[in-house]
């Protein structure tokens, strides 16, 4: 198949064309019908910078965060391009690091590709190989989203080829090499044919990601749509300065004055994902969790009930939770600090997304002082501290307290009562492909771990680069703002 060439009257300068609608823009009625009937208005920065070098057929290389838009950025004009269809196979590639993203990014381009002959098909890890096989073998033009994993586990059975992509998108190239997947993708990219149109899509450019790109892009447009702070002007964010027996209860008290309507709570272990969601549940908060001993199936139910508004909360790990996106999120809490500090701009770009705002609030204990110094270094701002008052002796209880459970059966080691049955271990764990690792934390009465004499960001960071903070991290109380 040979993708439409772009007219002479839509080449793109080297320098980006910004857009004020998508109107303006040289796409497909059809294109714009989707775009239309998706609730698309007014395009992001990025998406205003970078549709015209890729309908033109450059290369791009953006460096955007989370939130941003960017699915819509290349989605936009992989659709438009190949609206038409043409001979059977897989012709466009978008390989992301996570199965929820690739559920999500092919959602979106299914979405845009409405009316019109090409298919979009993802695969990832965690489930059999039956439906994504069969939706592979039913034929047509194909868009194919995929995690590296499970592609290379289809090229290695001879499943398919990828002879015939013309064009490939990496999206979340920082995340793919913290995730370890650097050398499949270097694999997948020497099987693609030479010839082809390349988008790299990244929130950082650390010097392995930088290689890649030049490796693999040819005389690219460079997007860049962030500038200053790290983190989005929509979402208001506040410190908390909470010891870790008290942060159970504090956390009920902000969510009794807070009352949000969709929430995301983070933890540092899939343990205390489970339990806290127990705590939270038994209080009178509709939630559900989300960590890495879960199946797919329990975790698909249970993103499809916060989803829904089933839940109001969800309770999650850093690597469960990578990808997610909810656009009605109204409010991210930190309710342990992250264990590398660029992780904080990912959580919180969760909220305050297309517009919308959003709140952000962090526990910051008084060992982790130090850390949330660094974590401010890093999200360019002085985030104020928030007073909760004094806590009463057990948090109140939340709003649907006289509802049923948010409880959905499944297969897997939770039992066939669902998320909330206790953790029997088992073979499971052994096939999940998110787990995460690092010191399990007990929640109890205290939740969180135990005392650090050291802070946590100075040490054994893999790929985010090495923070200035070094020694000890002892802090005294008094020294929060």
């Amino acid at each position: 198949m040979s993708i439409p060439t772009p007219s002479a009257s839509q080449a793109t300068p080297a320098q980006p064309t910004s857009f004020a609608t998508f109107n303006a823009m040289p796409l497909q009625p059809g294109t714009l019908d989707a775009i239309a009937a998706m609730g698309y208005e007014t395009p992001t920065p990025i998406q205003a910078a970078a549709i015209a070098p890729f309908l033109a057929g450059r290369d791009v290389l953006a460096q955007a965060r989370t939130g941003t838009g960017k699915t819509a950025s290349f989605g936009v004009p992989i659709v438009d391009r190949l609206r038409s269809g043409g001979s059977p196979g897989i012709v466009g590639l978008v390989l992301v690091p996570t199965r929820e993203l690739a559920i999500q990014v092919a959602e979106e381009c299914r979405d845009l590709a409405k009316g019109s002959r090409l298919r979009v098909v993802e695969i990832y890890g965690g489930v059999g190989y039956g439906k994504q096989t069969h939706d592979l073998r039913a034929g047509g033009t194909i868009l194919l989203v995929a995690t590296p994993g499970r592609l290379i586990d289809y090229l290695g059975q001879g499943a398919f080829k990828l002879d015939q992509v013309q064009i490939l998108v990496l999206d979340e190239a920082d995340r793919m090499l913290d995730m370890g997947f650097i050398h499949d993708m270097e694999r997948i990219i020497r099987v693609l044919p030479v010839k082809r149109q390349t988008g790299f899509y990244s929130a950082t450019l650390p010097p392995p990601i930088q290689k890649l790109a030049d490796k693999m892009l040819k005389d690219p447009v460079k997007v860049k749509v962030e500038s200053g702070p790290t983190t989005t002007t929509l979402t208001e964010q506040r410190f908390i300065k909470m010891e870790k027996a008290d942060k159970s209860r504090a956390l009920l008290v902000l969510l009794h004055q807070e009352q949000p309507e969709r929430g995301i709570v983070f933890t540092r272990t899939k343990h205390l994902a489970r339990r806290l969601a127990d705590q939270l549940q038994a209080r009178g908060w509709s939630c559900v969790p989300l960590q890495g001993n879960m199946s797919q199936g329990q975790r698909e139910r249970a993103m499809d009930a916060f989803r829904k508004g089933e839940a109001r909360l969800l309770v999650a790990t850093d690597v469960a939770a990578r990808g997610i996106d909810v656009p009605e999120l109204t409010h991210v809490i930190n309710y342990d600090l992250p264990d590398e500090p660029e992780a904080y701009v990912h959580r919180i770009g969760r909220t305050g997304r297309m517009g919308r705002t959003g709140k952000a609030f962090t526990f910051v204990q008084s060992d982790e002082a130090r850390d949330w110094r660094t974590i401010e270094q890093i999200a360019g701002l002085q985030i104020p501290r928030h007073d909760l008052g004094q806590l009463p002796p057990e948090g109140p209880a939340g709003p649907d307290m006289d509802k049923a459970p948010v409880v959905y059966k499944g297969n897997g080691n939770n039992g066939p009562g669902g998320f909330r049955q206790p953790h029997q271990g088992g073979h499971q764990a052994r096939n999940a492909p998110d787990q995460e690792r690092g010191p399990q934390g007990g929640f109890g009465r205290s939740g969180g771990r135990g005392p650090r004499q050291q802070g946590r960001f100075s040490r054994g960071r893999s790929s985010g680069g090495q923070s200035s903070q070094k020694g000890s991290h002892g802090f005294s109380r008094d020294s929060y703002r």
